[in-house]
C-alpha cells in the first residue's frame, strides 16, 4: 500500500511541477524543449534505459537469492 501511496504522490507532484514551470516567466525546466522530437525522444530513451539497468539488477538479486539460494550477505 505505501509503494502505491509513493507513486500516486509522485506521479500528483509531477503534474503540479510541470503545471507551475508553464505558468512561470523563468521556469526551472522549460516545457517548450519537449516540442521538439529530438529532445523528446532523447528523454524516452533514457527513461526506458535507465528503468531496465535497474531492473536487471533487481533480476540478479532476485537470481540469486531465489534460484542459487545464496544469502543477501554474501552476494556482494
Amino acid at each position: 500500500m505505501q509503494t502505491l501511496i509513493a507513486c500516486a504522490s509522485s506521479v500528483v507532484f509531477l503534474g503540479v511541477f510541470a503545471l507551475r514551470s508553464s505558468k512561470m516567466r523563468v521556469p526551472a525546466l522549460d516545457i517548450s524543449l519537449f516540442q521538439a522530437t529530438n529532445y523528446r525522444y532523447a528523454n524516452l530513451a533514457t527513461f526506458v534505459f535507465g528503468t531496465t539497468f535497474t531492473t536487471l539488477f533487481l533480476g540478479f538479486i532476485l537470481f540469486l537469492t531465489r534460484v542459487w539460494s545464496i544469502r543477501n550477505c554474501r552476494q556482494g
